[in-house]
């Protein structure tokens, strides 16, 4: 017979391994299915060395495929792109990211549909997009501050039960499930699906409605362009090669906004001033028939499989062509 301290030895353990399996399956449940979060598990499960770190924001998530960039370039990709980032929290990342890998190149997006919006577009932080981070906040006075400020002030969710604990989600249980029904190729995590062009105008789908009724500015905010210059600043402090990059833009959405090839010329000025290599995709100018609609799973320019694939290849060769390679 066991002894009463064994027996309540046992019954801890069990008591664990059922709370547990109970978060599990409420996180099953409430927690959609997110393909950047995907991206950072990957981020915090590397043990090797990060060489080459991809900033960005959904755009950059979708478009660049990792394996592509090690292949042509030798160096070890991570891609940290949450999304709706913009220049001051890739900052924050640049130096956690920097801080407990040796990276060589950084190449930060600048989402110039995004950043052009008006007025001024500022994407809510969530503790969604910071969570995988909790564990690199210790010695990061920086990240813990924007972390903080930006992160706790919203919904809260557990570093444990990381579901989220608010009454309208138990409303939305058959959407979450029906996202976990969604095949990921674990080497890339866009989207399978393009644009239909026969649909487009018809069908809220493809967001070319949101899209093409947006206003675009002309001027670059000063926050921007001062985290753009602190970036800038780290890397070649920490002799980090340093480029910017614009993803692509569907051709449909240049038909009703030609005004954007404003906002990329004042992009282009911009970085030339002040010598950071801009990476400018967002035309045919970097290779044909890069705006097609079919390239794209929406009208925000969200790029598909397998195309992201040859659009990886493409920002290879440009960096061997005009970088440290």
């Amino acid at each position: 017979m066991l002894s009463s301290k064994t027996t309540k030895v046992i019954k801890s353990i069990i008591f664990c391994l059922v709370l547990v399996l109970c978060s599990r399956i409420m996180t099953f449940l409430l927690y959609p299915f997110s393909s950047l979060n995907q991206r950072f598990v990957r981020y915090h499960r590397i043990t090797k060395n990060i060489d080459f770190l991809v900033l960005g924001n959904s755009l950059e998530n979708d478009g660049f495929v990792p394996e592509v960039i090690e292949k042509n370039l030798g160096q070890y990709c991570g891609l940290l792109a949450p999304q709706g980032s913009y220049p001051e929290s890739l900052y924050y990342l640049l130096v956690d990211a920097a801080h407990t890998h040796k990276v060589k190149t950084v190449v930060a997006g600048w989402d110039i549909m995004q950043n052009f919006q008006l007025p001024a577009y500022k994407y809510p932080h969530s503790e969604e997009l910071y969570r995988e981070f909790f564990a690199d906040m210790k010695g990061n006075p920086e990240l813990q501050k924007i972390v903080f400020k930006n992160v706790m002030e919203q919904r809260y969710t557990s570093t444990f039960f990381d579901w989220s604990s608010f009454p309208e989600n138990i409303t939305e249980i058959p959407k979450v499930l029906e996202s976990r029904k969604k095949v990921v190729d674990d080497k890339s995590l866009a989207s399978f699906t393009p644009i239909d062009e026969s649909t487009l105008k018809t069908k809220s789908k493809w967001n070319y409605f949101e899209a093409v009724n947006r206003t675009y500015g002309s001027e670059i905010q000063e926050n921007d362009k001062n985290y753009f210059l602190k970036m800038q600043d780290y890397c070649r402090k920490n002799g980090i090669d340093f480029y910017v990059i614009s993803c692509p833009i569907p051709e449909c959405i240049y038909e009703v906004h030609p005004e954007l090839k404003d906002s990329i010329e004042v992009s282009r000025k911009f970085f030339k001033e002040h010598g950071i290599p801009y990476i400018d995709t967002t035309d045919e100018k970097f290779f044909p028939q890069i705006t097609k609609n079919t390239n794209f799973s929406d009208c925000f320019g969200h790029l598909i499989q397998p195309f992201n694939k040859t659009y990886t290849q493409y920002v290879c060769d440009w960096l061997k062509n005009n970088g440290n390679f």
